[in-house]
């Protein structure tokens, strides 16, 4: 079975966009960036909701506030979260271009090898 375009067939399996443009490698900075950014806002809104449920508590012994200190405490731990798994992503997808790059360099050595050097 031959795998062409004009079938409209595409061989089963992951396809790796080469790197040899740096816009990709800074896309890739660019996304990452954004999701420390969320992360980091969502850290700083946990931290300032548990110091003004302290402030609250504070003005007023008698008022619970149970339910601002868990929601504090789940954007906390959301914030963090979302930062070692975007992290996580960055370093998986840097080691793949790195891996693409390999190849494409491979690739030029092969062919510098066979057929530019003994002409």
């Amino acid at each position: 079975m031959a795998c062409c375009a004009a079938s409209g067939h595409r061989k089963p399996g992951r396809r790796i966009a080469l790197p040899r443009d740096p816009r990709v490698k800074l896309s890739q900075q660019r996304t990452f960036l954004a999701w420390v950014r969320t992360a980091v806002s969502l850290l700083a809104l946990g931290l300032v909701l548990a110091k003004f449920s302290l402030f609250l508590a504070r003005l007023d012994p008698a008022l619970s506030l149970a339910a601002t200190n868990h929601l504090s405490l789940v954007l906390v731990v959301a914030g963090g979260l979302i930062d070692l798994l975007a992290g996580l992503a960055f370093i998986r997808q840097r080691n793949i271009l790195m891996m693409a790059l390999a190849a494409v360099v491979a690739g030029a050595s092969a062919y510098a090898a066979l057929y530019v050097v003994p002409h």
